[in-house]
């Protein structure tokens, strides 16, 4: 299977929680948070790799806006406190339809679905 590293996909997703619920305390107790920035970004880079399905422009491009959400919520933490820092980050799907909204975009039945199954369960 092209030398890929296979898990048990539950694992993913337990790796995956446990890591990034690590974030806002980490942003609040560190000293640099733009260095834990870099940092989260490198080791997620490196733990990804094995089990990366592409390497395609828009997987890269995905890449450089996650590293720039882990610089600004470090930050937002710090400065406004993890837990509106928190409220937000996990609102951001709900910002994100309702700005696509205004903008005249509809959202498709896949992406209809999501958001019911997300946020009104």
């Amino acid at each position: 299977m092209g030398g890929r590293l296979r898990l048990w996909p539950g694992a993913y997703i337990i790796g995956a929680a446990a890591l990034w619920s690590t974030i806002g305390v980490a942003g609040v107790y560190s000293a640099n948070p733009i260095m834990l920035a870099l940092f989260r970004s490198v080791v997620a880079t490196i733990a990804a790799l094995p089990v990366s399905r592409s390497l395609s422009r828009s997987s890269i491009i995905a890449g450089i806006a996650l590293g720039g959400l882990f610089a600004a919520y470090p930050i937002a933490a710090v400065l406004a406190g993890v837990g509106l820092a928190a409220f937000l980050l996990y609102t951001a799907p709900l910002w994100t339809t309702l700005i696509a909204l205004v903008l005249g975009e509809r959202p498709s039945l896949g992406a209809c679905l999501a958001f019911r199954w997300s946020y009104l369960r």
